[in-house]
């Protein structure tokens, strides 16, 4: 009688564990992306908004990129828009792409 009350009392305890982690890896976090992009162009995830800065990373066309709202773009010292996607691979985890090689998907 004991050993069939702790299996169901450690069975309930890890269903429990489960959803409960589910529902926290499942839950968007404050700086999750809001604008989101599909790479058109492979294109150069840059530190800052310059085509002299570091390039950070190198997005294959159809990659999907993520930025902070709002839907952020700026001119850059070279003449171009850029805009600032997320990238942990960046100092601030903010980097920049050139516009014209990015097609915006979300929000509309």
């Amino acid at each position: 009688m004991a050993a069939k009350f702790i299996r169901i009392l450690v069975t309930t305890a890890l269903t429990f564990s489960a959803l409960t982690v589910g529902v926290m890896v499942g839950a968007p976090t404050a700086g999750a992306s809001a604008c989101t992009y599909q790479v058109i162009e492979e294109a150069q995830v840059r530190e800052t908004p310059s085509i002299n800065s570091v390039v950070r990373k190198t997005k294959p066309v159809g990659s999907i990129v993520g930025g902070p709202l709002p839907c952020y773009g700026q001119w850059g010292t070279d003449g171009r828009l850029w805009i600032e996607v997320d990238c942990t691979c960046a100092t601030d985890h903010l980097g920049w792409i050139i516009a014209y090689k990015l097609y915006k998907l979300t929000p509309v």
